[in-house]
């Protein structure tokens, strides 16, 4: 009868690593319930298997992605697909002008395989992804799923983020952003 409250130790849900209370990244392949299909995850991870598992997803992505660096404050890392994120308030016009920043095919700046990512600082959009504005001179660079991670993975430790929710790519080509959910 003692035990009813005694708190569970909350795990990784892949390393079963113990995770400080709002110290986790929740990955949710579910999209929120969107997605229908049935190999969809909604774990519970730590820092190293969350870019595991978003890395798997990377590389099983066949088409291309904007992948904007995460930053705080805000909480989630979702991924948008071009033909959605007039839901989502963009403008045809501001979707096009990612559309136009993926089009070719690249290789990875850091190894030479070949990249369907491009990687923007938080400043293409003057760190506020509301106001929906891109900054045409931003510089992003092309990266592979390898090299993202890594480099997602350096930022996500350095600014100590975790994440409420994180969206992995699906379906079509997109936009990877920090948002609230």
């Amino acid at each position: 009868m003692f035990n009813l409250f005694k708190s569970k130790k909350l795990k990784c849900e892949i390393c079963f690593t113990p995770l400080e209370k709002r110290k986790y990244h929740f990955f949710d392949s579910s999209y929120r319930g969107l997605n229908k299909n049935k190999n969809k995850e909604k774990l519970k991870l730590c820092t190293v298997c969350l870019m595991k598992k978003y890395k798997e997803y990377l590389n099983n992505f066949k088409h291309k992605a904007i992948i904007i660096e995460p930053f705080k404050p805000l909480n989630a890392y979702q991924f948008y697909v071009f033909e959605d994120m007039t839901k989502y308030g963009w403008k045809k016009e501001q979707i096009q002008l990612f559309r136009n920043l993926i089009s070719g095919n690249r290789d990875c700046v850091k190894c030479g395989q070949p990249a369907p990512f491009l990687l923007y600082p938080p400043e293409i959009y003057s760190k506020d992804p509301y106001k929906f504005e891109i900054i045409p001179n931003c510089k992003g660079k092309y990266l592979c799923a390898v090299c993202i991670c890594k480099h997602l993975e350096n930022v996500i430790r350095r600014e100590q983020i975790f994440f409420d929710e994180v969206w992995p790519p699906m379906k079509n080509d997109g936009l990877a952003t920090s948002f609230e959910c």
